[in-house]
């Protein structure tokens, strides 16, 4: 069970890789917490246009936050972690990408609903985790 949580955790990355993660994943929180915060207000309460755009505001500064801090750690790792790093998002971006086109053409045929958007950003985060796991089992 050590290793895995090594892996999980990635205890093997250097001090600086291991900063840069946690700053990605603060800012990944923020971001996902405006999302949430902005569907509730919207859902629960009768909204104005400042407040929409306040919300949008505050979601899209947040969601820029988020791409630098990820860029900046992606360009700070070396070439064995970012090879894992991509080869997460490759496998996120498919399996989302076949996830939705396949519930669409359910959908077309009236067999299930629409799938919503927030499926789709699911199915993209835990497949991205677990091709990170994947990915760091292989290499230790």
């Amino acid at each position: 069970m050590g290793k895995f949580t090594d892996i999980v955790f990635a205890t093997g990355l250097p001090k600086r890789d291991r900063q840069n993660e946690k700053r990605v994943n603060i800012w990944a929180f923020c971001w996902a917490g405006s999302l949430l915060g902005a569907m509730f207000v919207l859902t629960v309460f009768n909204a104005g246009l400042l407040v929409i755009l306040g919300l949008l505001v505050v979601h899209l500064f947040l969601s820029y936050r988020f791409i630098m801090s990820y860029r900046f750690f992606l360009r700070e790792l070396d070439e064995m972690e970012r090879k894992v790093q991509m080869d997460a998002l490759a496998l996120a971006v498919a399996i989302a990408i076949i996830l939705f086109s396949s519930g669409s053409i359910l959908a077309v045929a009236d067999i299930v609903p629409t799938p919503p958007a927030a499926l789709i950003v699911l199915s993209l985060s835990l497949s991205y985790v677990a091709g990170l796991i994947i990915g760091r089992w292989r290499l230790s």
